[in-house]
């Protein structure tokens, strides 16, 4: 049976050790704003670029990262580990994180004034082997932006640790004219899906 440790937040019991397997600070800090405590493990899968159907990438890329954070931790470990990756994606084409000020530019004037697709696929796995997974998309609207307002952006330096080259949290959100979906999932992690996930696992319980 996984330890028990005494961890209470807002409502929400940790039953065990929960490893979010990312270094992605957004993702910590969303789940600690649900009151769930994580310990963060960051992956070695390196984000080497994206090919195939944005709607299946993300997924594939939790599983990899769920799986290399479990290899580490050995088979001693006894909570649960949590891995998450997100897309941007306008029709089939995918935009990951941008590589230079460039690539930033290329993806914020591609989705300027259109509508693109946020995926984000997640798999949290127990120590018995037991996991829920899924997809969730989120439909954003992006207003027009100028080349002006492109190039004040890449300056702040917010782009260029996200994917699509843009925080809806942050500096970035002024472009957005509309959302149809989740907004966590757009910040990098689906709260509603996750924590149902959490729960039927039994990894946390409402207290």
């Amino acid at each position: 049976m996984p330890r028990m440790p005494d961890t209470k937040a807002r409502g929400m019991q940790v039953m065990a050790r929960i490893i979010l397997a990312s270094a992605s600070l957004r993702r910590k800090e969303l789940l600690e704003s649900a009151g769930i405590v994580v310990e963060v493990r960051a992956s070695d899968i390196a984000e080497v670029g994206y090919g195939g159907d944005p709607a299946h990438l993300p997924l594939r890329m939790a599983k990899q990262k769920v799986k290399s954070v479990r290899a580490a931790l050995g088979p001693s470990f006894d909570g649960w580990i949590l891995g998450a990756d997100t897309v941007v994606a306008l029709q089939k084409e995918t935009f990951g994180k941008p590589h230079d000020e460039k690539d930033a530019r290329r993806m914020l004037e591609r989705l300027s004034g259109r509508e693109h697709t946020v995926y984000t696929g997640f798999r949290v796995e127990g120590f018995d082997g037991d996991f829920r997974e899924g997809t969730v998309a989120t439909v954003v609207e992006f207003a027009p932006m100028t080349s002006s307002e492109i190039d004040t952006y890449i300056r702040s330096g917010e782009p260029f640790d996200k994917a699509g080259a843009y925080a809806i949290q942050g500096k970035g959100g002024r472009f957005v004219r509309a959302i149809r979906g989740s907004y966590s999932n757009v910040v990098g992690l689906p709260l509603f899906e996750v924590i149902q996930a959490l729960r039927e696992l039994g990894a946390i319980k409402d207290t």
